[in-house]
């Protein structure tokens, strides 16, 4: 799952809101203004950084969650990003506030460990029992090659 996260492949490597960007981790696709149509009646959001060996239920849930809290707490909007984010510097990224998404589950489960705000939105037994079962997962592959793991999930998912 992580190996498809490669910048300039539209696979959303890095953690950004961007407006018809296929390499988003939040894209959005305005709809159709042909014809005098309203754009808004169609466009659709879309959470690209993730794929089928994530619970859909959990994913969705944690991605309400934090839209809320950003709403409930005012939180400034992200910068829309609409260039190739591959191109520019590690300093030009930070200022806006973008980072390199995590390169493997381990990283992942990590940084979701760490981040006080992230673990605010999963109740915390719910997120003891997830990383648990993760860590177990990371655990099984970690002495298998790239195809291999590519297999196993290939099997479960």
């Amino acid at each position: 799952s992580y190996q498809r996260l490669v910048p300039r492949r539209w696979s959303a490597p890095y953690n950004n809101l961007g407006f018809r960007d296929r390499e988003a981790a939040l894209r959005v696709c305005p709809g159709d203004e042909r014809r005098g149509r309203d754009p808004a009646l169609s466009t659709n959001l879309e959470f690209r950084a993730s794929d089928s060996s994530a619970s859909p239920y959990l994913q969705l849930g944690v991605i309400l969650s934090a839209g809320m809290q950003g709403v409930m707490e005012q939180l400034p909007e992200p910068t829309v990003t609409h260039e190739d984010l591959s191109l520019l510097e590690a300093t030009d990224l930070a200022s806006m506030g973008i980072e390199r998404l995590p390169f493997s589950l381990s990283d992942a489960l990590d940084k979701f460990e760490q981040d006080e705000e992230s673990r605010k939105l999963v109740p915390s037994e719910l997120a003891g029992l997830y990383l648990k079962h993760k860590r177990h997962e990371v655990d099984i592959m970690k002495d298998l090659g790239e195809a291999a793991i590519c297999e196993r999930y290939a099997a479960v998912f």
